[in-house]
C-alpha cells in the first residue's frame, strides 16, 4: 500500500522553502495528491494542461494612462494597461534570495529593495506581474522575507485575513535540500488592473509544477490574490511540457 505521508515528505515540493516562496499555506496535502497522481497516470493529464494563450501586445494611449492615486509606489513610470509577454525579457538580472534567483529588470522591478532584502515595487506591465510572482516566490525561500510578504504583499479583502490567520497556524515542513528554481512562465491575461501569471518550479528531482498566480493593482503596486478562505484561487499543477510556455531562468 503506498505510503502517502512519505510521498509528501520526499517531494521537492513539500519542501518549506518552495511552498513558502509560492505562498500556498495549508496545501502541502494538494501538492503530494499532485505528484503521488502524476506518477500513478503517467501524464495523462498533459492533453488536460491549460494552454491559454499569451494575450495580445498592445500599447497603452493616452485614454489609458492610470487615474490619479494609481501611480507606481516608488515612482516606476513604465505603464501598460493591455498586452501580454511572448518571449524572456531582456536585461534580466538574477540574485539569490534565500535559496531561489530573483530576476530584476530595471524600470520594472523590483524597483525597492529594503536593508532586510525585501522586494516590492513592480511595474503596471506583464512584465512587472511576472516579476513580481518571481519574486515573492524567491522571497518565500527565506522564511523571515516569507512572513514580511504575508503582511504587505497580499490583497486586501476577507483571503488576506484568512491567509494570516492561517499562517500562524500551519506548520510548514523542513527543507529535504532539493534545488527548485524558476523555469518559465505564461502571462494568461492581463488588463492593467489584474494580471493572470503563471510561474514553473523545476526541482532536482526532474518535475515540474506549474503555479497559478492571481494579482492585482492595488495601493500602488502589484498585490497577490487569494481565495475567501485564504487559499490560492486556482491550484498547482504538474507539468510535462513547458511548450507553451516562455522558459526563464537565472540558476
Amino acid at each position: 500500500m503506498t505510503n502517502f505521508g512519505e510521498q509528501v515528505d520526499e517531494s521537492p515540493f513539500a519542501a518549506r522553502g518552495f511552498l513558502l516562496s509560492a505562498m500556498f499555506l495549508g496545501v502541502i496535502a494538494l501538492v503530494g495528491l499532485l505528484v503521488i497522481t502524476i506518477s500513478f497516470i503517467g501524464g495523462d493529464d498533459e492533453d488536460e494542461e491549460a494552454s491559454a494563450p499569451v494575450a495580445p501586445t498592445a500599447s497603452p494611449t493616452d485614454e489609458d494612462s492610470p487615474a490619479d492615486g494609481e501611480s507606481s509606489v516608488c515612482g516606476l513610470t513604465e505603464v501598460e494597461l493591455a498586452g501580454g509577454l511572448d518571449e524572456p525579457p531582456g536585461g534580466a538580472e538574477w540574485e539569490l534570495v534565500g535559496t531561489i534567483a530573483a530576476p530584476e529588470v530595471e524600470g520594472h522591478g523590483p524597483g525597492r529593495i529594503d536593508d532586510d532584502g525585501y522586494r516590492s515595487c513592480f511595474a503596471r506591465t506583464p512584465l512587472g506581474a511576472v516579476l513580481a510572482a518571481a519574486n515573492w516566490s524567491a522571497m518565500g525561500s527565506d522564511p523571515e522575507l516569507a512572513e514580511m510578504f504575508m503582511e504587505q504583499a497580499l490583497a486586501e479583502g476577507p483571503g488576506r485575513e484568512a491567509a494570516l490567520e492561517n499562517a500562524g497556524s500551519s506548520a510548514a515542513q523542513d527543507d529535504d535540500g532539493a534545488s527548485i528554481q524558476i523555469a518559465a512562465f505564461r502571462v494568461v491575461s492581463y488588463d492593467g488592473e489584474e494580471a493572470a501569471v503563471q510561474i514553473v518550479y523545476t526541482s532536482s528531482y526532474g518535475l515540474d509544477m506549474v503555479f497559478p498566480f492571481d494579482l492585482r493593482w492595488e495601493d500602488g503596486d502589484w498585490k497577490y490574490v487569494v481565495a475567501d478562505d485564504g487559499e490560492p484561487v486556482n491550484p498547482p499543477y504538474p507539468v510535462e511540457s513547458l511548450s507553451s510556455f516562455v522558459r526563464w531562468q537565472g540558476a
